[in-house]
C-alpha cells in the first residue's frame, strides 16, 4: 500500500474518530443536565432516575467516549509517523 493511501485512510478514521468524541461529549454532557434535573423530583423516582442516569453516562463514557479517544489519538500519532515532515514545517522543529 502507498504512503499517500496509508496516510489517506489514517486521516479519514482520525476524522471518525474525532467526531465521534465531540458527539459523546455532546452527549455525556446532556445526560449529565438530565441527571441533575432529576435531582428536583420526589424520592422515589429521584433515586430510580439518578441509578439510571449514572448508568447511561458510564455507558456513555466506556462505549463512546473511550474508544473514540483512542481511535482519534491512535491515528492521529500515526499520520505524524507516515508525513513527520508536515508536523516539523508547520511548528518549526528541527
Amino acid at each position: 500500500m502507498e504512503v499517500a493511501n496509508l496516510y489517506s485512510i489514517a486521516k479519514a478514521i482520525h476524522l471518525i474518530g474525532m467526531a465521534s468524541w465531540m458527539a459523546g461529549m455532546f452527549y455525556l454532557v446532556r445526560i449529565m443536565v438530565y441527571h441533575a434535573m432529576a435531582g428536583e423530583k420526589e424520592n422515589p423516582e429521584r433515586e430510580i432516575l439518578s441509578r439510571q442516569f449514572v448508568t447511561m453516562e458510564w455507558k456513555a463514557y466506556k462505549i463512546i467516549l473511550r474508544p473514540a479517544v483512542v481511535i482519534t489519538w491512535s491515528f492521529g500519532v500515526m499520520m505524524l509517523c507516515i508525513q513527520p515532515l508536515w508536523f516539523c514545517e508547520e511548528t518549526g522543529c528541527k
